[in-house]
């Protein structure tokens, strides 16, 4: 005795097994077991599982093989691409599950499996036809039973959290199996994507003065801050901030968790740094205060621009945050004269 069968359903006459039937495979031969409602012999071996307990399936009213109806369930890739990802991205996918038919896959079980180093998953289903979505969204693996009658279609989006010390590959494998038809085609049912970890850094830069408005004959002082947000350690990047005429600077610069640069100058900056690759807490970084002296001649606005540039040998894989810009208007000059 092995318990429930888990027909597919059983008070609508639909005496086929479930794939999680535990009555899959163990049946020891043929001739230990006969149908019922009709005398064949038990000589029925589906293709869902491997053969754990014996060569054949045992269910009194299990129907042969010829009997079930035919869906060829297609699992495809729908723009996701496969090839290169960065520690700490977010990896999306997209998948289309088709059921080419002829017949209805009314139990239609569609998995997700992930690679360590990928987390956070989550999914949303929507429906092209007349499918059915167990739910519109849910996080973690899929893991849920669809029904796609024959020429229904079903899209899934998938996005996952990519490990900040990911290295090597990374795959996701999507999966469908009907429980209730037969595949002619299981070739075709599972999608594989694999990317690269691309190693590289992520050099980020920062500028803020904490005010909108200066004056001639004043002063503006810069905080401008790099950080390696990337994986990888990155030394010898360059800082360089070109201040608009009418600024005379001088600075300084001081590194954080193994962060180094030149500790001061005047004029225009133009240092190297170096800068190691950490933990989301203690990423190596570099800050730059200036003290600058507005030009009593001054006027219009004062737009400073500041840039880290990654070396070469050490790819930048996103450059989108290397350069930031402060602008400051200039105020009126204002002479207070006092008379007795």
């Amino acid at each position: 005795e092995v318990g429930d069968p888990l027909f597919t359903n059983a008070a609508a006459g639909e005496y086929t097994l479930k794939a999680s039937s535990p009555a899959l495979d163990y049946a020891p031969n043929a001739s230990s077991f006969r149908f019922t409602r009709d005398a064949r012999l038990r000589n029925v071996d589906l293709a869902f599982n491997s053969n754990e307990h014996g060569p054949l399936d045992l269910g009194a009213y299990e129907m042969a093989v010829s009997d079930f109806p035919q869906a060829n369930l297609q699992v495809t890739n729908n723009g996701s691409g496969a090839g290169t990802v960065v520690p700490g991205a977010t990896r999306e996918y997209n998948f289309l599950l088709f059921n080419g038919g002829p017949g209805d896959s009314l139990s239609t079980r569609v998995t997700s499996t992930h690679s360590a180093n990928l987390s956070g998953c989550a999914w949303t289903c929507s429906v092209f036809g007349s499918g059915t979505c167990p739910a519109s969204s849910g996080t973690g693996p899929i893991n849920h039973e669809a029904m796609l009658p024959s020429g229904a279609v079903l899209l899934y989006s998938t996005s996952c959290n990519v490990a900040n010390n990911a290295s090597g590959t990374i795959s996701s494998v999507f999966a469908a199996i009907s429980d209730n038809a037969v595949d002619p085609n299981i070739a075709d049912n599972t999608l594989t994507i694999t990317d690269t970890v691309q190693q590289g850094t992520d050099l980020a830069l920062t500028i803020f003065d904490g005010v909108t408005n200066v004056f001639p004959g004043g002063s503006v002082t810069y905080g401008i801050t790099v950080r390696n947000n990337g994986n990888v350690n990155s030394g010898n990047v360059v800082v360089t901030d070109t201040f608009p005429t009418g600024l005379t600077c001088t600075w300084t610069c001081t590194g954080d968790f193994s962060g180094t640069c030149t500790a001061s100058g005047s004029g225009n900056i133009a240092d190297i740094a170096n800068l190691p690759a950490g933990t989301p807490a203690s990423r190596g970084e570099v800050t730059y205060v200036a003290v600058c002296t507005v030009a009593p001649s001054a006027q219009g606005s004062l737009v400073n621009t500041a840039t880290v540039t990654a070396n070469p040998s050490v790819p930048d894989f996103n450059t989108s945050n290397n350069t930031a810009t402060d602008t400051n208007n200039v105020g009126p000059r204002i002479d207070l004269i006092a008379s007795i």
